[in-house]
């Protein structure tokens, strides 16, 4: 995808800034709209996608309207696998930048000095442009997964809980497999999974654990919490 060799560290690539707005450009967002279709594939990009990292999430709202989604972790599981004396875990962050012997195309996301890589970590504030309207305070480590949550909050018929719990697609930008989660209580249909073959993809089943995606709802002064029993994780109000 071309995002993956336009990106980049603005800190360090100023030109990052740049290309993040042309992407968002309506011509931009139509051209690439047109590529997508119910018959076929997109053609894989140049670069493949970054990992997606082990992370924790948490999504705050309090009285008085803050909002926090933060999405924290070391990498991969335990990171880089060495740890300080102290017992600390040092991350794997630099396994996030691209191999500049085989980047041949060209990309931001290059090793240097003080430069952040990329990474699919998605922290999310969502707000409806009416006041009072509804607040969605969510994230996870996997953008698409995370996407696929949010979608499912624009159908009336969905609520928090559903959205966060349904199943998800594990996909990659560079590759026609899909991950399907065989163990969970909520599956896709095989009529879906028959027309996605259809289009080309290969199903499999998705190895544990599952990134989870937490979120917190706000509808008026109407509020509405959940954990994602992917994670550990626990929704408290106080």
């Amino acid at each position: 995808m071309e995002k993956f060799a336009l990106l980049g560290d603005p800190a360090s690539a100023p030109q990052a800034t740049n290309d993040t707005a042309a992407l968002l450009e309506p011509a931009a967002l139509a051209q690439l709209g047109a590529r997508i279709s119910d018959q076929s594939l997109v053609p894989p990009g140049p670069l493949p996608a970054p990992d997606t990292p082990a992370a924790s999430h948490i999504s705050v709202i309090d009285p008085y309207e803050v909002y926090v989604s933060l999405v924290s972790g070391v990498g991969a599981f335990f990171g880089s696998k060495f740890r300080s004396t102290s017992g600390i875990v040092f991350n794997n962050a630099m396994s996030a930048f691209y191999d500049p012997a085989q980047a041949s195309t060209g990309t931001l996301n290059l090793p240097l000095s003080g430069r952040r890589p990329l990474t699919s970590v998605s922290p999310a504030i969502l707000m409806a442009p009416k006041v009072c309207g509804q607040r969605v305070v969510t994230g996870g480590s996997d953008a698409s997964l995370l996407t696929q949550a949010v979608i499912r909050l624009a159908d009336p018929r969905e609520n928090l809980t559903s959205s966060l719990e349904a199943p998800r697609l594990h996909t990659s930008p560079d590759s026609v497999q899909l991950g399907i989660e065989e163990d969970r209580p909520l599956q896709f249909s095989s009529s879906v999974l028959r027309s996605l073959e259809a289009m080309g993809h290969e199903t499999r089943g998705e190895e544990k654990p599952y990134p989870s995606c937490n979120g917190i709802t706000k509808n008026y002064d109407q509020l509405s919490s959940h954990s994602d029993s992917r994670g550990g994780g626990t929704a408290v109000r106080f």
